[in-house]
């Protein structure tokens, strides 16, 4: 999921700060009762499991009327702000509370993409303070008795009774996966009681500029830069994460590419222990006729749409399929005295020859010729990597396999294929020519028969046919 996305680069790097020093691991969390690890999932939200958001207002008798008035700006501006940054419903929701010698609910739980929400704010612009003393122990202890929210951001004065005990409870939320920070109304550090603050948020200090904050409570004179803070912690807290994907090894194939063959991605998240795993394959080069590569890239898919992806190579191979093709025995390619025989033995130099790279279409050499032990297909021309340089060879042999695999396939009649055959082709084919008519021919032309002079001619009607011929 991907809002709050229009911070400054500025506001940016505080969030950053603050929570490069406001994640500590599991352990210490519970151990120093520390502010719990963002994105705060650990109650495993779902899509409609809404991020709750709380603001819990200090109403208390030594909180000034200039302060109270800031608060008032702040929570109306970080409500609208929320509003406008959220991108659908069920996403966030927002309460405000005060407190003082007791709790009371200003603005219940509602979702800031609500018709409602607007309207509902008013009640934060007429907010009065009742007064009292400062009993955290009871704004926490509502906090506990309520549906937790994920984030709550207490505006005080931080002149805490130093008779309120408020470390337990503030450790249990904490530990339930609560998100605690106190934000601190003031112009100087000198005269805050900042001790007891600490049990809220663990073991900080302010530093005398408020705008240099380290391991620090916020304090701020104008709450414009910090409106967008708590905007960037409560994107931090909405699960941003990419799930960690683990591809499969690189695997050398030569019959079945699925993946309970070749090997599936795993991945974890963060949050979600139900991840979409999916796969889409794409050529990386080579003819997958005859050897390739397939790049596969695997996309790991968590329940808030972040995902990540990682590609795992494969080698494919036809080698396995020719060898299952020349079973019943070996593919003689030409004529007479002028052939080129191919066993199963020679299954992988098939597949190494192929796709052909040349364009001088001829006829075989002479001689009835073998592959040799070095993959040479006798005397007939390869290239120096190995390939075919003899178009018509080429062609001819992909028909000769594909005919081997798929028999029935030669009593196709050509008419029946819409091929554009010419004139000098057909006065060589049989009347109403069938494909093993035209691969009869092409032995001839290979035997250097028939067809000398207009080998060109043969050679496109076997790429047109050939083209929609696969193995797989």
């Amino acid at each position: 999921m991907h809002f709050f996305r229009l911070l400054s680069p500025q506001t940016l790097g505080l969030c950053c700060l603050l929570l490069s020093f406001t994640v500590p691991n599991r352990v210490q969390a519970e151990s120093a009762c520390e502010n719990p690890s963002f994105p705060g999932c650990q109650a495993q939200r779902g899509p409609n499991k809404p991020l709750k958001i709380a603001i819990m207002i200090d109403e208390s008798g030594s909180v000034t009327n200039q302060q109270q008035e800031r608060i008032r700006q702040a929570t109306l501006a970080y409500a609208t702000k929320l509003a406008e940054k959220a991108t659908s419903t069920r996403q966030v929701e927002f309460a405000v509370y005060s407190f003082s010698n007791l709790v009371r609910t200003v603005l219940p739980s509602i979702d800031v993409k609500g018709g409602a929400f607007k309207s509902r704010l008013n009640v934060i612009k007429s907010l009065q303070f009742r007064g009292g003393a400062t009993r955290f122990s009871k704004a926490l202890e509502s906090l506990q008795s309520r549906n937790t929210a994920d984030i709550v951001y207490f505006l005080t004065d931080g002149k805490i009774m130093s008779s309120d005990n408020i470390r337990g409870t503030a450790c249990n939320l904490k530990n339930r996966g609560t998100y605690l920070f106190a934000i601190v109304l003031g112009n100087t550090t000198n005269n805050l009681p900042l001790n007891r603050i600490r049990e809220l948020t663990g073991h900080r200090q302010l530093k005398q500029n408020a705008d240099q904050i380290e391991q620090a409570d916020w304090m701020l004179e104008t709450f414009n830069g910090l409106n967008d803070c708590m905007i960037g912690l409560a994107s931090a807290a909405v699960d941003q994460i990419s799930p960690e994907i683990k591809c499969p090894a690189r695997k050398k194939v030569t019959t079945s590419m699925d993946p309970s063959r070749t090997g599936k991605a795993t991945a974890i998240d963060n949050c979600d222990s139900q991840i979409e795993i999916t796969h889409e394959d794409a050529v990386g080069g080579g003819d997958c006729n005859w050897a390739c590569q397939i790049n596969r890239t695997w996309t790991a898919t968590d329940q808030r749409g972040n995902s990540s992806s990682c590609v795992q190579v494969l080698e494919k191979s036809a080698s396995k399929t020719i060898e299952e093709a020349l079973e019943e025995g070996p593919l003689v390619l030409g004529f007479t005295s002028t052939t080129l025989t191919i066993e199963k033995k020679d299954a992988k130099c098939l597949s190494k020859w192929m796709p052909y790279q040349g364009t001088r279409t001829s006829g075989l050499k002479r001689g009835n010729q073998k592959v040799s032990t070095s993959c040479r297909p006798g005397t007939n021309a390869i290239n120096a990597s190995g390939k075919i340089t003899n178009p018509l060879l080429g062609e001819a042999i992909h028909l000769a396999l594909y005919l081997r695999m798929e028999p029935d396939f030669g009593a196709r009649s050509l008419s029946s294929l819409s091929l554009s055959i010419p004139a000098i082709v057909k006065q060589n084919l049989a009347r109403n020519p069938d494909v093993n008519d035209l691969m009869e021919t092409t032995n001839k032309a290979l035997g250097n028969l028939i067809l000398v002079p207009h080998k060109r001619e043969l050679l496109k009607v076997l790429q047109e046919i050939n083209k929609d011929l696969k193995f797989d």
